[in-house]
This record gives C-alpha cells, structure tokens and sequence, in this order.
C-alpha cells in the first residue's frame, strides 16, 4: 500500500508542477512527507471500514450497502434543480463517486456521493450532527441529486463527507442498509434528511433572490475565523465565535 501510495502522490506533485501553486520550492519536501502522512494514514483507516463490512454479524458496518469507487471528480455538468417552485442550475465535480457492488443482492442500481474534506473542522456545522437540522448541509445531498439525474434508474444509496487529516466518516446518510438477508430496507428517517436538505437550497435561494441575507450563522456553523466582515460585524453581541 504505501509504495502505491507514494507513487501515486509523486505522479500527481509532478503532473501539478507549473499548472497548480504549490508553494515555496524549499517547502516542497516538508509538503510532500505531511501529504505521504496524510495520504497512507487516510488508506489505512478506509481498508479497515471495508474489512469492517465484510466481517459479518449484525454491526453497524455489516449492515451497510457495500459500495466502490467508480470515479474521482466526476463532472456534473449543467443540472437543473426544481423544487418547491424554485428552479436553478449548478454545475461543478463530484469527489468521490461509488456505486454498489454487494453480492448480497442486486446492488448495481445504487449509487453514492463523497466529498473530501481536510478535517472534518471544514464541513458543514464543524461536523455536528444538527447542522443538517440548520439547513446548512447542502453540498452533498446536491451531488447525489445530480448523480441521480444523469444516471437514470439510478438509487441514491449513501451521502457522506471524509475528513482526512484525521481519518473519519461525516454526516453520513445511509439510505438504504442491508436487511440481513439477501435483501435492503430503506431508512425512512434517513430519506426524510435528505429531503429536508433538498428543501432548504430551495428555500436558501429564495430568500437570496428575495434580497434577504440574515446577518446570523447558522447555530451549529458559528462565525469563521476567515469573514472578511469581523470588524463590521452586525450579529447581534458580536461575532458568534464559540470560543476561537
């Protein structure tokens, strides 16, 4: 793993030279042994959820659709979003893309969307589970609505964002689990989430065009370090910073 994993960081540093800013040529080197750590501390601990979800019995793991991975930056094209009488388009590039190769079952109709983050600091509410009551979790319940569209026939089956510096899984949805058997149940639960996502972006671009921008972070978001606006900030008390 780790000689194909260094091959695969120094083909990608070489093909990035002159097309991407990769800093100081003196700080290449440091650069380079903190990916390579990042890198082959991140495979280790995928390699070891996918033996988790072979190894059977009734763990959490187990119960999960097993999934690979189809494609990395997988363009979305134009898409066309309608919803609660308000339509847009998005484009961009999917992370991650997997679809379902469970021998379980008849997997081939599910169909997954994973971003990468560099910690889970980045995701949407710092990776609290109610941020997606905030309605501020958007990006990848988007990308598997655009997965959805261009792939008729196709199922979303799991959201999720992976953290890397610290390896982890973040507000993970899964929406369909295996029932034990040779068959899946949906998550009723789970499918409601992303519906409620699906809601706000209609309803974030709503107010938006409505020329309504509410001068409050989200409960679960707080206030980045990185606003432009600290210094005229008009939340209410001040920047909402939750101790930074």
């Amino acid at each position: 793993m780790e000689d194909v994993g260094e091959q695969a960081l120094d083909e990608t540093l070489t093909e990035a030279r002159g097309k991407r800013w990769l800093g100081s040529e003196l700080l290449l080197g440091p650069k380079r042994l903190e990916l390579r750590r990042i890198l082959l501390g991140y495979l280790k601990w995928e390699i070891e959820q996918n033996e988790k979800m072979f190894a059977g019995g009734k763990t959490n793991a187990a119960k999960r659709v097993r999934t690979g991975v189809s494609m990395h930056e997988e363009p979305l094209g134009q898409i066309r979003f309608e919803r609660n009488g308000i339509t847009l388009t998005y484009r961009g590039s999917v992370d991650r893309v997997e679809v379902g190769m469970d021998e379980r079952f008849d997997s081939d109709r599910f169909i997954a969307a994973v971003d990468y983050k560099t910690t889970k600091y980045s995701c949407p509410g710092s990776g609290q589970g109610k941020a997606w009551d905030d309605g501020v979790v958007l990006q990848v319940p988007l990308y598997v609505y655009a997965l959805a569209q261009k792939n008729p026939g196709r199922v979303p089956v799991r959201v999720e964002y992976r953290a890397l510096k610290k390896p982890e899984a973040v507000h993970t949805l899964e929406l369909y689990t295996s029932d034990g058997g040779n068959g899946v149940k949906q998550d009723a639960k789970a499918e409601a989430k992303l519906e409620t996502a699906l809601d706000a972006v209609a309803t974030h671009v709503r107010t938006g065009r409505s020329g309504e921008f509410p001068v409050r972070p989200a409960p679960s978001c707080k206030c980045p370090k990185f606003c432009h606006a600290l210094e005229i900030c008009r939340v209410p008390g001040g920047p909402d910073t939750g101790g930074w």
